[in-house]
């Protein structure tokens, strides 16, 4: 991702923007953990990136999280909370205005 300031540019690289979304998603109420996508990025892939997708497109980025929740929260008020835990410190950590944050809760955990 670049931005263009008045006197150059900030490049802010992918590792920089999946730490970001990670240590938010730690810091989120009823979060388990991530879900790897498929079985070689659960093997092979870094901790940090694992159950993160980002995609970058038009200056504005789409966070796609696959994450494992706690048993008996509320499952709303928990992807909200998510949402807008990671929307805020990509916001203010890398200076995204554009970010739009999915969701996808794909196990509970007892």
């Amino acid at each position: 991702m670049t931005i263009e300031l008045p006197r150059g540019k900030l490049e802010i690289l992918p590792q920089a923007l999946y730490s970001i979304v990670h240590t938010a998603l730690m810091e989120s109420y009823g979060l388990v953990g991530t879900k790897a996508r498929s079985f070689m990025t659960q093997i092979f892939g870094k901790e940090e990136e694992r159950g993160i997708k980002i995609t970058e497109a038009d200056r504005s980025l789409m966070v796609d999280l696959y994450i494992v929740l706690e048993y008996g929260v509320r499952i709303p008020v928990a992807v909200k909370n998510i949402q807008e835990n990671v929307y805020h410190h990509l916001k203010k950590d890398a200076g995204c205005e554009n970010v739009e944050v999915n969701v996808h809760v794909v196990g509970l955990q007892f």
